[in-house]
């Protein structure tokens, strides 16, 4: 089961790199799923790549989108 922080609707969530790709990857699949996420976040690669490093936190609004995709994914 994937573990995500709660967010607020602004500012930056608690999502490590680490749930950010394992969520990811359940909503795209495994493989070149960044590809994938890309359109659908709205962001481009490095983007995406910065939050997997660290470097930058994950946006709360991302993460609440996140949560609500793998929510409709659990009632498919």
């Amino acid at each position: 089961m994937l573990q995500l922080a709660t967010s607020g609707a602004r500012g930056n969530s608690d999502m490590t790199p680490k749930a950010l790709r394992e969520a990811c990857e359940h909503i795209f699949g495994s493989s070149a799923w960044v590809s994938d996420a890309v359109p659908w976040l709205r962001v481009n690669r490095t983007t995406i790549f910065r939050w997997l490093s660290g470097e930058s936190k994950v946006p709360g609004p991302v993460q609440t989108l996140i949560e609500e995709r793998l929510a409709q994914k659990g009632k498919k």
